[in-house]
This record gives structure tokens, C-alpha cells and sequence, in this order.
């Protein structure tokens, strides 16, 4: 390590990510922008060019990173970090050295790793998101169960793997009125190199699988709502920033912006619906999340999920008029979950555009 590297490091902002996450990176410029300072640390990167110690005795308790950008004590009580975006977590690229037969072991041991750091590092600096919060915001049940008692609006919806009761909660419904979803993002594949990617999609009873194949399926099925566009509200602090996302008539906007056939629009939210999802990120402990709604013809709201972690720059890269990075840049600064963008804007906005143009 060189001398540059073994000084203390004291930022304003920690970035926990990839080295190949853009999101992060474009952010961490927007910050130094206004003046923050940044450390940002790749954890793919600890078994190439890192090391981490980590001590525990009567007498201290230390966590020390040491990177090519500095080191750090992710203990230090006096570390002066305002806030730490875990915008994800990133095992360590393995070395060649490893054998193929040890690689699963090291994989599990670096993770047990992190995770146990991340939730105990920068004692008293804001979270955004907490490692154990987070985990639990991104569950689709726990979503629902905190959309439902905050009196946000959302779908009836069935998830199970069980084919009797899905067949009968579509009979409650029109034909084709009935929405399946993943849990997960996920694409294949397939033998002839072509790939499909898991969308939200009608389906009916037609299309389900047989009994056994859709045990070891679950599934999340709710009722399809004819919808006018939908909507993203992007909140951090007491902040949102909402965008209008016209899909062309697909069902899930995604298939259609990978078509190239979305258009996004800013969007003056509900202040009600607003203060509910507010609620919501409350109660789950998380200073950050992306909300997607349904807006039906009749401007009804209808929630559907959350994501706690999803990129959210593509939509002023889209939107030009969207003040995304600027907005999360001087959050991340401020390190306070009342944190308002609009009461602290100023002319010198940094855009998007202005932090792409350095790269």
C-alpha cells in the first residue's frame, strides 16, 4: 500500500457497491460536485487490491479497510461519515488460485463477512439502506401487509403454489383479469441463444402449470387494473421525486421501455399518497425505497410494490427535468432523514448530463 493510501480517511458519504455499478459512481461524482467528500468501497474488489482486519478485545474494537482510495475504521465511533448507502452488496471476485471445489466455501465465508460488518459499521451514521432493514423491505408480503395498514390502495392478491386456490381466485375475476409477477427478477438463456426475461403478464387458468410443477412454483397473482400509466415515486428523506411512465399498452412497462416504446414524464404525486409510503418506509426502518404504482382512469393510485435498493438514475437520463442525482447527492450529504430537496434547491443543480459529461 502506498502512503496516499494508509492515511485516514474522513468523508461525508461512504458508498458501499461494485466496482461496475454506475449508479453509484455517477452519484459519488454528484456529491463532490457540492463539495462532499466520498469513500467508495468496492467489495468485489476485497481479494484483489484490499485488505480488512477486523479486532475485538477488552481494550478496542476496530474494523479497519484498507483500499487504494484510503483506509478506513467502519468502527471509529469519531469517524464523522453523515451517511452510508449500501447501494449493494458485492462478493469478492475469487481468485484463479481458489480451487473450483473451495470456491462455494469462500464465497459463504465472505459473505458472512459483510453482512456482520454491515451491521454493525459507522455506529451513528445514517443508513441508507440498514443491511437487516433492507432485507426485510424487499419481502413482497411485508410490503403488502405495510401498504394495507398504512391505507395505501393495492391489487387483491394471492400468492401461493397451490393450483386449486390460484384457479380459484382467478374464477372470481374476468377472464384475463388476473396478473402473474415473480418474486424475482430473472432471464434465460435458452439453447439457441435467444433470451426471455420473467415479466409481469396476464395469465389464465389455461396457462398455469400442472399441479406438481406449480408446487414447486409460487407464484404472486393479483388482479389486473386497467391503468392510464404507471407510476414510479422515487423517495429518500422526506423527499419524493415522481415520474409518469407511459408504456405503449404493455402490461409491464419494463417489456416495453426495452422496446424502446416508454416515455417518462415528471409527475405531481398525491400528497396523500405520498405521506403513505413516507409511512411506510418508516415502519420499515429505510430512508430510501423506489415505489410503483398503477394509476387507473379514474386517478386511483394502486400500489404494487417497493424496491429498496433499484437503480432510479435512468429516469433523469430519460427525463431530463427529473432532479434525481442532484437530489440524492445532497441527501447523502445531509445525512437526515428530514432531508427535503425542494426547500435546499438551488440554481447550481447538478444534473446528470453535467456528471456524465466528466466521465
Amino acid at each position: 500500500m502506498s502512503a496516499q493510501a494508509d492515511r485516514p480517511a474522513t468523508p461525508d458519504v461512504v458508498v458501499i457497491t461494485s466496482s461496475r455499478d454506475p449508479d453509484a459512481r455517477f452519484v459519488a461524482r454528484a456529491v463532490r460536485r457540492h463539495g462532499g467528500t466520498v469513500f467508495s468501497w468496492h467489495t468485489d474488489e476485497i481479494s484483489a487490491d484490499q485488505s480488512l482486519g477486523l479486532e475485538v478485545g477488552a481494550d478496542r474494537a476496530s474494523a479497519v479497510v484498507r483500499t487504494p482510495q484510503g483506509t478506513l475504521d467502519l468502527l471509529d465511533p469519531s469517524h464523522g461519515v453523515r451517511s452510508v448507502w449500501l447501494r449493494r452488496m458485492a462478493l469478492p471476485r475469487l481468485p484463479a488460485a481458489i480451487h473450483p471445489d473451495d470456491a462455494a466455501f469462500a464465497e459463504a465465508e465472505n459473505q458472512a463477512l459483510l453482512r456482520a460488518i454491515f451491521q454493525c459499521a459507522f455506529p451513528g451514521a445514517l443508513w441508507v439502506n440498514g443491511w437487516a432493514a433492507g432485507r426485510r423491505a424487499e419481502a413482497k408480503l411485508v410490503q403488502l401487509l405495510e401498504a394495507r395498514r398504512v391505507g395505501l390502495t393495492l391489487p387483491p392478491t394471492l400468492i401461493s403454489n397451490d393450483r386449486a386456490d390460484i384457479e380459484s381466485f382467478m374464477a372470481r375475476r374476468a377472464e384475463g383479469q388476473t396478473l402473474y409477477k415473480p418474486f424475482n427478477f430473472k432471464e434465460w438463456t435458452l439453447g439457441d441463444g435467444q433470451r426471455r426475461t420473467a415479466f409481469a403478464n396476464r395469465v389464465t387458468c389455461a396457462n398455469l402449470p400442472s399441479a406438481p410443477l406449480q408446487r414447486a412454483n409460487p407464484g404472486i397473482f393479483q388482479q389486473f387494473v386497467d391503468k392510464r400509466f404507471d407510476a414510479r415515486l422515487v423517495l429518500f428523506g422526506s423527499t419524493c421525486i415522481a415520474a409518469a411512465i407511459h408504456g405503449n399498452g404493455s402490461v409491464d412497462w419494463r417489456h416495453a421501455s426495452r422496446m424502446g416504446r416508454s416515455r417518462v414524464e415528471p409527475l405531481d404525486a398525491p400528497s396523500t399518497v405520498v405521506h403513505k409510503c413516507l409511512q411506510m418506509m418508516r415502519s420499515l426502518a429505510i430512508a430510501y425505497a423506489s415505489f410503483d404504482f398503477v394509476v387507473d382512469h379514474d386517478g386511483q393510485y394502486h400500489f404494487l410494490e417497493l424496491n429498496e435498493a433499484g437503480q432510479f438514475l435512468w429516469l433523469e437520463e430519460v427525463c431530463p427535468d427529473l432532479p434525481l442525482a442532484d437530489g440524492f447527492a445532497r441527501f447523502l450529504i445531509h445525512g437526515d432523514l428530514g432531508f427535503d430537496a425542494a426547500a435546499g434547491a438551488s440554481t447550481d443543480r447538478v444534473t446528470l448530463d453535467s456528471v456524465l459529461a466528466r466521465a
